[in-house]
């Protein structure tokens, strides 16, 4: 099957890149809601899920794995038919995944070391890398392609 994004129409193509600026601003809106209650500081983010109930916990788990199910799964979909390395392609399938548990994980973890406040920093920094480089190679591949530039 050869799918190409640049094939796309360009009313198409103007969808999804509009959903990805949705799904960018979905994701900063997420970050100031971190940096609002926490500014990143890992003591503060100890306090607060460390002081969290199971009851709170689950919910805060269930909250944060749809909404990257949500996010990474429209915009990896995406990503997987661009022309980006299959190697690129592979690494990413196989760690958005990990880190997302990972990151959902730490918030558990939490109250048994403070270790899993640096894990869950760093898994969120890896994850929002990851979704800027699938949006760029999308980007790319819909609009400045060579395929792209002769539709």
């Amino acid at each position: 099957m050869n799918q190409s994004l640049s094939n796309l129409t360009p009313s198409l193509k103007w969808f999804v890149s509009g959903m990805l600026v949705v799904a960018g601003a979905s994701y900063l809106s997420l970050l100031a809601s971190i940096w609002h209650d926490t500014g990143f500081s890992t003591t503060l983010i100890s306090e607060a899920y460390g002081s969290m109930g199971t009851i709170e916990l689950t919910e805060h788990s269930l909250k944060y794995l749809l909404w990257f199910l949500v996010i990474f799964s429209s915009t990896g979909a995406l990503f997987f038919l661009t022309k980006a390395p299959e190697r690129l392609k592979i690494l990413l399938a196989v760690l958005i995944p990990i880190l997302i548990l990972s990151d959902i994980g730490s918030a558990w973890l939490i109250i048994y070391h403070d270790v899993y406040v640096k894990v869950m920093w760093l898994s969120g920094f890896l994850l929002a890398v990851f979704f800027m480089t699938m949006v760029v190679f999308i980007q790319r591949d819909l609009w400045f392609s060579k395929e792209a530039a002769r539709s």
